[in-house]
């Protein structure tokens, strides 16, 4: 049986669809097909034979064959009793190519397109870490410096006043308070003996350090049970006081462009280090595209109370980690150590209390293992806190800040490996290379072209 074949000299890779142009035919030459003939791996030989020659069919690796509809690779030449024939391979991607651009194919992975927040497995983590430090704008905390706030039990008032003071108008409230009796003139000798009986320590509630100011309603003559102390203070209108850190920027993993997942756990850590509150582990699955947070102090000024919270400035502003623990400092006060204009004679610094952590409660999911593609599920890492040092001065003063931690993955090679895309396209809408799921390609051809196809799609092939 003579049949028509048209060769080409056309490198390609064997994963591609490519097919030759009309411009690369080489020769359009008829040949006898040797019997048995099999569709898929059919032997031709040629009528002529040219051994020598410059166009030794040896030369032609590739070939395309009307009568059957396919396109074959050369396997080799043989030369035989003054003949060449060719052992012929079907290429089942590029005779195909046509109904697999238009098949709508769940696609793993793209050279073309990327979904970026599908983790890539591909590359793992290598030894290489880089840090950014973003510190948040605060005044420095001495203890030579802040506000005192006493709460007293005052003359005629039936309730507690809240009175701040500055370091040098506290130093004269103690020494005018525990001094009273020296320079204190009778009337008589009933009234002094009953005067004499009340302690006025006993009616301040408590004295607690700040650094910051609370708001004030203007300065008054602090009043300590039956006695004017004769020290002016301010009044505290309002114990509670917010301090407001926004628009603290978070930076991004340094090769965030081949993806947004090396923007969560484990690729990119942050820790937000905010004594007393402690060191905050932020969940970074859940800022993979927030540029900043925020970070809020409550404070109160009755009990010393605080609670640090830190939000999301996205756009849903979701709340990634609350956190208490006492912010103002204690001083008791000591009647039988005080000395004249000596604050540290009269009041004894109080040590930590314990914060309290928060912690996430998202479950880790088992890695997809689809041709490297893994779910972010695996970022997902709980809030956790270090335990807060509340109630002192060391606390107060150290640095607060933003830490962001990166592990660096191995270099990509997008073109013949490709990115996570997980969606259902057309090969032909996107080309280059890619891998699909579950190819079946509804063809014309024989079930064994079928299923080889199937095999091609499923481990990777170009479409060009």
């Amino acid at each position: 049986m003579s049949i028509q074949v048209d060769f080409y000299n056309f490198y390609k890779d064997d994963k591609s669809t490519a097919r030759p142009g009309a411009s690369q035919l080489s020769a359009s030459l008829a040949c006898e097909i040797k019997q048995p003939c099999s569709i898929i791996t059919p032997r031709i030989i040629t009528d002529i034979a040219r051994p020598g020659s410059a166009t030794d069919y040896a030369f032609y690796n590739y070939c395309y064959i009307e009568d059957f509809q396919r396109f074959y690779f050369v396997s080799n030449w043989t030369f035989e009793n003054g003949f060449w024939s060719a052992d012929l391979r079907v290429d089942v991607l590029a005779t195909y190519r046509d109904l697999i651009g238009i098949t709508p194919l769940f696609i793993l992975r793209s050279s073309a397109a990327r979904n970026g927040y599908i983790k890539d497995s591909y590359y793992p983590l290598t030894g290489k870490t880089s840090r950014a430090y973003t510190q948040l704008v605060g005044n420095p905390v001495s203890f030579a410096s802040g506000y005192y706030v006493v709460n007293i039990a005052g003359k005629n008032t039936g309730t507690s006043t809240l009175y701040q003071m500055s370091p040098v108008a506290f130093s004269s409230f103690l020494d005018a308070l525990l001094g009273v009796i020296d320079n204190f003139s009778f009337s008589d000798v009933l009234q002094a003996i009953k005067n004499s009986m009340f302690d006025p320590l006993r009616y301040i509630t408590s004295v607690l350090w700040f650094p910051q100011p609370f708001d004030t309603s203007g300065a008054s003559t602090v009043k300590v049970g039956l006695w004017d102390s004769g020290v002016s203070a301010n009044i505290i209108s309002n114990p509670e006081k917010v301090l407001i850190y926004g628009g603290v920027s978070l930076p991004k993993h340094p090769q965030a462009a081949r993806g947004a997942y090396l923007n969560a756990a484990p690729f990119t850590n942050y820790a937000l280090t905010f004594d007393p509150f402690g060191t905050i582990e932020l969940d970074s699955s859940k800022l993979v595209d927030t540029a900043s947070i925020s970070v809020r102090v409550y404070i109160d000024a009755l009990t010393g109370a605080g609670i640090l919270t830190v939000k999301s400035e996205a756009v849903d502003g979701e709340r990634l980690a609350t956190i208490h623990t006492q912010y103002g400092v204690p001083l008791p006060l000591l009647q039988s150590s005080v000395g004249s204009g000596s604050i540290s004679g009269s009041i004894m610094t109080i040590g930590s209390a314990v914060a309290s952590a928060v912690t996430g409660n998202a479950g880790l999911m088992a890695e997809a293992v689809v041709s490297g593609c893994g779910t972010m599920a695996d970022a997902i890492k709980g809030t956790v806190s270090t335990i807060g040092s509340g109630g002192n001065i060391a606390g107060l003063g150290l640095l607060k800040g933003l830490q962001a931690t990166f592990y660096h993955v191995t270099d990509a090679d997008n073109e013949r490996n490709g990115s996570p895309l997980m969606q259902v396209r057309t090969p032909a809408s996107l080309g280059g290379f890619m891998i699909v799921q579950r190819g079946e390609v509804t063809i014309t051809g024989t079930a064994a072209e079928a299923d080889e196809l199937r095999g091609l799609l499923e481990r990777g092939f170009y479409y060009e």
